[in-house]
């Protein structure tokens, strides 16, 4: 019977297959509108721009919202590398050449998503600068998925910043230090 059920609602046309399980999609769309609720697209801005104040060397406050810098991944704060035998502050210093970079400028940062911490994701210039590269060229950031690669080989070809010695890139620091 309960073949004979399946094989003659599957073989129906799809208006027939629809009007039998409309409860079901029904259900199915109600869940996934209740799902998709969960996340604020609308409080997502496109464009941010003002002054900014910063935070770490990639994350930034631009009018109240946290941003960090899309692509790019800087030593965390309390980080040190090495250089000619000795430890020195990296994290502070991609803090500080993040603020060099800025420098009292208003920032506009373009928008893509939030992150898991629910901070924005966006790509950021000053005076048409493109900061995040500029980050990664310093070698105060490497490079993080496959945005600003070349930039990344730049910086450590020429031996610049983080890549002038040693140090741990900053996720694998992160899971060595929680905090």
């Amino acid at each position: 019977m309960l073949i004979y059920i399946m094989k003659n609602r599957f073989t129906g046309s799809l208006q027939g297959f629809l009007r039998g399980y409309r409860r079901l999609i029904l259900a199915a769309l109600v869940v996934a509108a209740a799902v998709l609720s969960q996340f604020n697209w609308q409080d997502v801005p496109r464009e941010v721009a003002g002054s900014a104040d910063i935070r770490d060397g990639d994350t930034i406050v631009v009018g109240g919202h946290r941003i960090r810098l899309e692509g790019i991944d800087a030593p965390e704060r309390d980080q040190t590398c090495a250089r000619g035998g000795r430890s020195w502050p990296c994290g502070r210093a991609a803090e500080t050449h993040l603020a060099r970079l800025i420098a009292n400028h208003d920032v506009i940062c373009r928008v893509t998503a939030r992150d898991r911490f629910e901070r924005l994701l966006g790509r950021c210039t000053v005076a048409g600068r493109d900061i995040n590269r500029s980050m990664v060229r310093d070698g105060m950031a490497v490079a993080f998925a496959n945005a600003y690669r070349a930039d990344e080989a730049a910086a450590r070809n020429s031996a610049t910043g983080l890549w002038s010695g040693t140090f741990i890139r900053p996720a694998d620091w992160r899971r060595a230090n929680p905090r």
